[in-house]
């Protein structure tokens, strides 16, 4: 009987302590509880508003101040051409295009300058001068210059006292007759110019030759030399020069005793000194010989 209660009681507590161990292990876990449901309106989300996140102002470095600078624009003068004739309001850049489209009574002026070439009148009635005949220093400066290539003027084609040149430096002509100046059948006006460094076999300077009567006034004539006569001044047997004075020329000068006054012998008003020629002969006139 005793052993009985034994096993049963060892029974019973084998039973409770099954039933502990069971309990703790297989007990369910709660379920959580679902959310309220909700009553009335929804409460809105607040809207964030994000603060912005404030970015450093840079410091602006002012700009340099620029300061404009103004280049004056190249003025360009029109080139005007050198010979102008006057009258017919029209510019060349050689005397003789000039001449060659000149009426009568038309008036050349021609600037300071060297012009190289051999001109002709072509027997027109026209002034041809210097911007200032007068002055030595222009006449000076305004120079036709031959290139020993024929006489540097040349009137012959029945010129008259109406063809006037005046006002230049006449230099570096040769030729057989007139280096400087060739008058042939014409009677042109030479006024107030300087004829010097020329050549010719008669005439250095200036020849006149056949029925010509020129009026030669108030020039220099100088440095000029001639191979056979006239080494300033040749004038032909049928030719005849007067000065203003209406004088015919002495003949035979190289120069004339007691003319001479520091080398230049001066006689009605035109000037010469140091012309030769190289025939040996006086008679042959070193600044004025008519044949």
């Amino acid at each position: 009987m005793k052993n009985s209660r034994k096993v049963f009681v060892v029974f019973l507590l084998l039973v409770l302590l099954s039933g502990c161990r069971s309990g703790s292990l297989s007990s369910p876990q709660s379920s959580p509880s679902p959310p309220p449901e909700a009553t009335g309106s929804p409460t809105p989300t607040p809207t964030v508003t994000p603060t912005p996140t404030s970015t450093p102002t840079p410091t602006s470095t002012p700009a340099p101040t620029i300061t404009p600078v103004f280049t004056p624009l190249l003025t360009l003068t029109p080139f005007t051409p050198p010979v102008r004739n006057l009258t017919q309001n029209t510019s060349y850049s050689t005397i003789q295009a000039a001449i060659n489209e000149a009426r009568n009574g038309d008036e050349i002026v021609v600037s300071p300058g060297t012009y190289r070439e051999n001109i002709s009148f072509q027997g027109k009635k026209i002034t041809l001068r210097s911007t200032a005949p007068g002055d030595p220093s222009v006449v000076a400066s305004t120079i036709i210059d031959g290139r020993s290539a024929g006489a540097v003027v040349t009137f012959s084609n029945g010129e008259t006292r109406e063809a006037v040149l005046a006002g230049f430096t006449i230099r570096n002509g040769s030729s057989s007759y007139g280096g400087g100046i060739y008058i042939f059948s014409a009677s042109p006006n030479i006024t107030g110019n300087t004829v010097q460094n020329n050549s010719a076999g008669y005439g250095g300077g200036i020849a006149v030759y056949h029925h010509s009567s020129p009026t030669i006034t108030g020039n220099v004539i100088k440095g000029n030399s001639a191979y056979d006569a006239g080494g300033g001044i040749w004038v032909g047997s049928t030719a005849f020069v007067k000065d203003s004075h209406n004088t015919p020329w002495l003949r035979l000068n190289c120069p004339p005793s007691g003319s001479e006054t520091n080398g230049v012998w001066v006689y009605r008003d035109n000037a010469f000194s140091a012309n030769t020629h190289e025939n040996g002969l006086e008679s042959a006139g070193c600044h004025v010989y008519f044949d």
